[in-house]
């Protein structure tokens, strides 16, 4: 369905000390000599440079998608929250962590009921 949003233009650090509040992508078209834009893109950061919304547009300028996400008092992605057209939630994903390893995965449907896990297991060299 919809998934984590990578931000390959704009690192964290550079996001962070720019002090980037959102950033908005717009397309611009020519069609018969004349310039149509449309925003296509918008997406908003978290005081240290995190993702904190990601919104994309259609066309028409009707959302296309919504992601909303939360993060830990040290960073740590663990939550996503999909919304339809009209805000309602469609899907939240949750993440468990062990220190800075991401331990599970929890997928559930707009109700709240769990529809999927996923579990990160890690060995050392130790």
């Amino acid at each position: 369905m919809l998934s984590t949003v990578c931000l390959s233009a704009q690192s964290k650090k550079k996001i962070r000390e720019s002090e980037l509040q959102a950033k908005i992508t717009w397309k611009v078209d020519y069609v018969e000599g004349k310039e149509i834009k449309s925003k296509e893109k918008e997406e908003k950061f978290t005081t240290s440079g995190e993702i904190a919304e990601y919104i994309e547009y259609d066309v028409d300028g009707s959302k296309k998608s919504h992601i909303k996400y939360f993060y830990s008092a040290d960073d740590n992605l663990v939550k996503e929250i999909s919304l339809d057209r009209n805000g309602a939630v469609e899907q939240t994903i949750e993440y468990s962590y062990s220190g800075k390893l991401k331990t599970e995965k929890r997928t559930l449907n707009a109700k709240g009921k769990l529809i999927s896990k996923k579990i990160y297991e890690y060995k050392t060299h130790k």
